[in-house]
């Protein structure tokens, strides 16, 4: 019987090199895809920061912390556990805001301008730009606005806030929030104005110098006589 060539046992050796280094390269995926999701599930500012909820401001300690569930849920842990909102946490000495869930970033004046801004990411206005940050990576808005699908939505350019009859100017990094037809809320992180404001029968709408408005109940942007629904299936966007 005829031993096996030397180059037969190499090329068997070198299958099997390859074998453990794909096994390897697929357990070290793995381990750090684990790590990413688990910690991407808690975040805590590290800074005492608020937020609004029908006209009454909630105060958290540096100690608290955002829990990320599986139903796409954030909950607010400080002294009691409380499931947030879309409505954002803020910093209480800069001008910076937390998102507790993941938000459609709308940009009507750039084509194909749609796409997701994960939960957990930073909203912050710096020497007159405002800027979203995720995981380091940092992206200066081009105006537009953030929205949940659900009523919240944050405008990174001047609005005028029409509710009912009253007009409001806003300004860049304010977050507005309407339960249709009952309440709507607002505050402005620049100036500091917080309006709770009750209404009946009465449509809030959020109008742009840049030519565009949007029905913060129906979520319906009207621009150029043409109107369209808002993407609400938040998950489905491709991430900014």
């Amino acid at each position: 019987m005829k031993s096996k060539k030397p180059k037969e046992k190499n090329q068997k050796k070198d299958k099997v090199i390859m074998l453990l280094a794909a096994a390897l390269l697929l357990l070290v995926i793995l381990i750090l895809a684990f790590w990413y999701f688990r910690t991407n599930k808690k975040f805590s500012p590290e800074e005492a920061t608020f937020r609004y909820s029908m006209g009454a401001k909630l105060e958290y300690s540096e100690d608290m912390k955002l829990v990320h569930g599986d139903n796409n849920a954030t909950v607010v842990e400080d002294a009691d556990k409380v499931q947030s909102d879309g409505v954002p946490i803020i910093y209480e000495n800069e001008p910076k805001m937390i998102l507790p869930v993941s938000m459609g970033y709308m940009r009507p004046l750039e084509e194909g301008g749609l796409n997701r801004v994960n939960y957990f990411s930073t909203v912050s206005y710096e020497n007159g730009k405002v800027r979203i940050c995720h995981n380091d990576i940092i992206t200066e808005a081009k105006g537009g606005f953030l929205y949940d699908g659900k009523g919240t939505y944050i405008f990174l350019e001047e609005m005028n806030l029409q509710v009912g009859e009253s007009t409001y100017k806003v300004q860049p990094l304010t977050y507005v929030q309407e339960v249709y037809k009952n309440s709507v809320e607002f505050y402005d992180v620049i100036t500091g104005e917080y309006q709770y404001i009750i209404v009946t029968d009465a449509d809030a709408i959020a109008t742009s110098p840049a030519g565009y408005s949007v029905n913060l109940g129906t979520g319906v942007m009207t621009m150029d006589d043409t109107q369209r629904i808002l993407f609400s299936d938040i998950e489905a966007m491709g991430a900014l």
